[in-house]
């Protein structure tokens, strides 16, 4: 979805190995850890502010497919929550940046 200056969502196609392990190996990636968290979606938003500013919102679509459910819904929450946390002070600095066109 793009609604110029207000939204830009997209689907999210492929997802991240689960796991990186220690090892002499390269690329191990145990099939039995897979899928059991999964982004679908992600999605930032424009918000108009008063003082011609601007808040950026970010948003991600998951399925959590671990037993139980509602415990690890919790920590996968969380989670995310630290991502977006992340992204966000990542683009915020790059905006901010006094070399930034």
């Amino acid at each position: 979805m793009w609604d110029e200056n207000r939204v830009l969502g997209f689907d999210i196609t492929a997802q991240a190995p689960p796991m990186r392990e220690w090892s002499p190996y390269p690329e191990v990636n145990p099939p039995h850890l897979a899928g059991y968290f999964r982004a679908t979606h992600g999605e930032f938003r424009l918000v108009a502010l008063p003082g011609n500013r601007t808040r950026l919102e970010g948003r991600t679509r998951y399925v959590v497919d671990m037993f139980p459910q509602t415990y690890w819904t919790l920590p996968a929450r969380g989670l995310v929550a630290m991502i977006h946390a992340r992204v966000l002070r990542h683009i915020k600095a790059v905006a901010e940046e006094e070399d930034h066109p």
